[in-house]
Formats: C-alpha cells, sequence, structure tokens
C-alpha cells in the first residue's frame, strides 16, 4: 500500500508550482522586453543603413549636377542641385542623432561634416565659375575630398553591417531562449499548460512580427540596392559575378540568371577596356580600391557604352583577396556633352580668331579713317576758304552759294567721320563698372548743352534718379546723345519741355530710364529704323545730324546689357527708354 501523500508534499508541490510560476513569468517578461530590446536594435542598425545609402546617393547626384552644369551650361541642372546638398546636410544630422550610442560613429560624422562642408562649397563656387565664365579649379580637391567621405561612409557603413550581424544574432537567440524556456516550463509544469502555450504563443507572435519587420528592411535595402541610379556587383576572386543588381543588367541587357555564377566581368569588356582592366588590377589588388576607372562594356546586343567604375576588394582573416565589390556610372551622356564641348570650343576658337582678324580690319580701317580720309577734307575745306576770300568778290550769288556748299559738305564729313570712330570705339573700349548716382551724371550733361539752349525757354523736369552700375564714360554718352536729342527735336517749341525719370521692373529685374520730350515726334512706323547706323527720320535741312548718335545708344546699353526702345507720335513728342540690370553684371552677349 503506498504511502499516503502528506500535506506538506502538497503544500511544498504548491509552493513550488507558484514560485516556478512566478519564475517563469519574469523570465518571460525579461526575454520578450530584450526581444523587444534587440528586434528595436536590428530596426534602428537598418534605419541607420538606409540613411547612409540615401545620403551618399544624394552627395553623388549633387556632384553630377555641379559636374553637369560645368560642363553643358544647362541651368535645368541647378534645380536639384541645392536640394540634394540639402538633403546631404540632412542626411548627416539625423545620422548624427541615429548614432548618438555610437562614439565611433559620430567620431566619423564629425569628420565627414567639415569635409562636406569645404566640397559642398568647392562644388557651388563650381557652379559660380561656369556662370562667370571662369575655368573649373581644384578638381583634385574635390576628388580627394569625395573620396575621404566615402572611405568614412564606407567604415561607417561596414560597422553598422557587423553591428547588424551581431544584433540579428542577438535577437535570434532572445527568440529562440523565450522558446525553449517556455517549452521547458510547460513540459515540468503541466498544470501551468495553459499560461505556458499562451506564453509560447506570444513569444511566437513576436518572433513573427520582428522578422516579418526585419524582411521589410531587409526588402527596402534590395529594392533601394536594386533601383538606384548606378550599377552595383560583387564578384568572386575569379572575377565571376556574384551579385549584380537591376540597374546594371537594364543597363547590359541580360537577366540575373545568365550572369550571376556563370559570367566573369572581363566577358562583357571591349579589347581596349581589357587592356584597360588589366592594367589596373594588380593596383587595385595591392592598394584595394580603384576609383573612377573609365571603360567601354559590351551589351548583350554588341552595342557599347561607356562606364566610371569604382571598386573596393574584401580580403579574408590573413588578408588574401576574395572578393570585389563595384559601384559603376554610365558615363555615355557625358562623354558625349564632353565631345559637344570640345566642338563648341573648337568653333569658338575659330569665332575668336575671326573676331580678332576683324577687330584687326576694323583698326586698320579706323586708322586709315582717322588719318588718310581727313587730309583731304581739310584740303576741301581748306581750298574752300581761299578760294571764297581770293575771288569772293568776282563770284555771283550761286557761285559764293557752291563755295559754301563744298565747304559746309566737307565739314558735314567730318563730322560724320567723328562719329563713325567714335561708334567703332565705343564697341572695342574695355568697360569698367562702378557705382555712382544717375541723376548727378545727367546733370552733368546738362551743364555741357548749355551753349545748344541758349535763349531758349525750356522746362526741365527731372525726377530722382537711382544709383546705378556702368561704365560712367560710356553711359554720360548715352545721356549726351538723348538730351541733345530731345533739346533739337523741341526746337519748334515754346516753351519745351523735357522730363528725365526712372522706375524700377523687378520682374524682369531692371531699372528703366526715360527721356520724355513734347517735340515734333516721328511716325512709329519707322521705329525700326530710329537705332540704325545712318538711319534718320528728318531731313538734314530741317534738323542736323549724322544718324549715327541713337546707334551709338544702342550699342552701349546692349553691352551693359540692357535694351532700347522709343514711342512717339507725329507732333505729340518723343519718348525714349533704356534699361541697366539691377545687378552690376553686364551681359555675357554684348557685341564687340
Amino acid at each position: 500500500m503506498p504511502a499516503p501523500i502528506r500535506p506538506w508534499i502538497i503544500r511544498g508541490s504548491l509552493f513550488l508550482a507558484l514560485v516556478a510560476l512566478i519564475c517563469i513569468v519574469l523570465f518571460a517578461v525579461f526575454t520578450a522586453r530584450a526581444m523587444r530590446e534587440a528586434f528595436g536594435w536590428v530596426d534602428h542598425t537598418r534605419e541607420v543603413q538606409k540613411e547612409l545609402a540615401q545620403t551618399n546617393l544624394a552627395l553623388a547626384d549633387a556632384a553630377a549636377l555641379a559636374r553637369g552644369y560645368q560642363l553643358s551650361g544647362d541651368t535645368s541642372f541647378l534645380e536639384l542641385f541645392e536640394p540634394s546638398l540639402d538633403r546631404v546636410a540632412t542626411g548627416l544630422a539625423e545620422l548624427r542623432r541615429l548614432t548618438t550610442d555610437n562614439p565611433n560613429q559620430q567620431g566619423r560624422l564629425a569628420e565627414i561634416d567639415p569635409k562636406f562642408q569645404d566640397l559642398a562649397a568647392r562644388y557651388r563656387r563650381r557652379v559660380e565659375d561656369r556662370r562667370a565664365g571662369v575655368p573649373a579649379a581644384y578638381i583634385e580637391r574635390e576628388k580627394r575630398l569625395r573620396d575621404e567621405i566615402r572611405q568614412l561612409t564606407a567604415a561607417m557603413a561596414d560597422e553598422e553591417t557587423r553591428l547588424l550581424e551581431g544584433r540579428v544574432r542577438r535577437a535570434e537567440g532572445e527568440s529562440d531562449r523565450a522558446v525553449w524556456t517556455t517549452t521547458g516550463a510547460v513540459a515540468a509544469a503541466l498544470a501551468l499548460a495553459g499560461t505556458a502555450v499562451w506564453r509560447l504563443r506570444h513569444a511566437w507572435v513576436a518572433r513573427t512580427q520582428a522578422q516579418e519587420a526585419m524582411e521589410r528592411a531587409l526588402q527596402e535595402s534590395r529594392d533601394l540596392y536594386n533601383h538606384a541610379p548606378c550599377g552595383y556587383h560583387s564578384l568572386d576572386a575569379s572575377g565571376r559575378f556574384v551579385q549584380i543588381n537591376d540597374t546594371e543588367l537594364r543597363w547590359l541587357g541580360y537577366q540575373r540568371e545568365e550572369v550571376v555564377g556563370k559570367m566573369r566581368f572581363s566577358e562583357l569588356l571591349t579589347p581596349e577596356g581589357r587592356r584597360t582592366f588589366e592594367e589596373a588590377f594588380p593596383r587595385f589588388r595591392e592598394t584595394g580600391e580603384v576609383r573612377d576607372l573609365e571603360f567601354d562594356l559590351v551589351r548583350r546586343d554588341g552595342s557599347r557604352f561607356r562606364v566610371s567604375l569604382s571598386a573596393s576588394a574584401q580580403r579574408d582573416a590573413a588578408g588574401a583577396y576574395v572578393s570585389s565589390r563595384s559601384t559603376m556610372f554610365d558615363v555615355t551622356a557625358r562623354r558625349s556633352a564632353e565631345s559637344r564641348v570640345q566642338e563648341m570650343n573648337g568653333e569658338l576658337t575659330h569665332r575668336a580668331e575671326l573676331l580678332e582678324a576683324a577687330n584687326q580690319e576694323l583698326e586698320a580701317f579706323s586708322y586709315s579713317v582717322s588719318h588718310d580720309l581727313r587730309a583731304p577734307l581739310r584740303h576741301i575745306d581748306g581750298f574752300a576758304g581761299l578760294l571764297s576770300k581770293r575771288a569772293g568778290e568776282s563770284l555771283d550769288a550761286t557761285g559764293r552759294r557752291y563755295v559754301e556748299t563744298i565747304a559746309e559738305a566737307s565739314r558735314r564729313m567730318g563730322r560724320l567721320i567723328d562719329d563713325l570712330l567714335l561708334f567703332s570705339r565705343t564697341g572695342r573700349t574695355a568697360m569698367h563698372h562702378e557705382r555712382f548716382p544717375a541723376e548727378a551724371l545727367v546733370r552733368e550733361v546738362l551743364a555741357e548743352l548749355k551753349e545748344e539752349m541758349a535763349n531758349r525757354p525750356i522746362e526741365w523736369v527731372i525726377s530722382p534718379l537711382p544709383e546705378v552700375s556702368a561704365d560712367r564714360s560710356l553711359l554720360r554718352q548715352v545721356w549726351v546723345n538723348l538730351l541733345a536729342n530731345a533739346v533739337k527735336y523741341t526746337r519748334p517749341r515754346n516753351p519745351a519741355r523735357i522730363e528725365v525719370g526712372a522706375t524700377t521692373d523687378e520682374g524682369r529685374g531692371e531699372q528703366v530710364f526715360h527721356v520724355r520730350d513734347n517735340g515734333v515726334g516721328f511716325e512709329m512706323a519707322y521705329v525700326d529704323k530710329l537705332f540704325g547706323v545712318f538711319q534718320r527720320l528728318h531731313r538734314a535741312d530741317e534738323f542736323e545730324g549724322t544718324g549715327i548718335g541713337l546707334a551709338n545708344v544702342r550699342r552701349i546699353v546692349l553691352r551693359h546689357g540692357g535694351r532700347t526702345w522709343a514711342e512717339s507720335q507725329p507732333g505729340e513728342g518723343a519718348t525714349f527708354f533704356f534699361t541697366l540690370p539691377l545687378t552690376s553684371s553686364s551681359s555675357p552677349f554684348a557685341p564687340a
């Protein structure tokens, strides 16, 4: 007969069962907390890796956009240039926040930040140099900065990969530990089976959710890898493809199953590219990296395209080379753009030579006009004067009129030669910008015109005029021509009224000046002829002039980057307008 179960055994069993239950509950709580923490660190590491990849892509985009604008001058590159730099700065700030627990990563970010600021400043300087037409400089320094940033970000990525592997193992260990502990508790305490089963199910659900989150993160990483704007691939020690992203496969025209584990990278090279690769490979195995190596690849259909490749070597614990990871960019379009730029440079050089020859011819012509034509005119004028003095008494009125006509024609020809020389020099004179008040210059010109305004009732209305940035001597000629014309063509008016004013056109970034008079005016049908050389809308016996003054006005204003136009009605006066940019820069297309 079996011995009866003593009450203290039952109480002890219950006590032990209760203690076991409490221990199981506590251990399950601690295990679940450790699991959440472990999987949280996995998600955290994935977030750092994702931000790091996006920041690297933004930096590559900024470099490509700056270089694209430098090579082509296409301003559409600049629309994304500053946002790309801002995205890099935002990414670095986010990485600093995400890695506050990691002194090593914080130290690398501290090294990256000034390098990025320096690189961004150089990219912006490259853009400004391109706008100013200054050749690009400091390319080697930019390359060193990019390489240093790539090395630091690669080190960060490697550390995050190591952290991720350790954290995944820890998370899986915590999950497995929870499952086995719960299963053992169920086996040891059948009375607590319901609680153990619930705990087991709870742990399993948590693990499943963590695995799903991990799969989503891995899928995001795969999507980022496969759909990046550049090609990625990994090769084993024999040069055979181990991995390749969708972007590179699309460039090559192959399917993944045709490439991975079957093709060697050398099979895609042209003979010239194979020689380039063979020359660079020994240095790559020695140094462990290669940057911006350019050569041609052959697509499946036999066509070729140009790539720029950067790669890093992977070594085992003994330091032996085992594999490589490479990044490629399709630079076919860039090469085409560089070729177009070279062609354009050649054409510009040719045009510059033609322009230089034309300028030399113009200088020779100016010399001829200045020296060869003036002497005959002086002779004509001098002998006409001598003839008038010697035979003046014997000449009838018609003869004296003929002699005076000859003298006046020679003087008019002299004035025409002077105006032509001034017009020629205006296009060749070097410009010297300075800031000065336009109103002071207008009043100086009016003081010079006192003799022409003598004994004439003229009402002047000069509104406040702004400061301008221009060549003072050239702008003086503009005001002399416009104000002298207003004085001349208001001669029949009593009183004459001449207004000078200015407005600002913010939309076009211009300062608009005008000279308005109540003179004889002109037909708007002939306004297109107004600013042409030798174009006059009034007869010489009505109003004197050579027809060059307004042509000179237009040339000077165009050299400053401005515009000229006029409005008028016959008998109701005329208004002449010209503009100057609000900035100090003159037009890059001003005629020479």
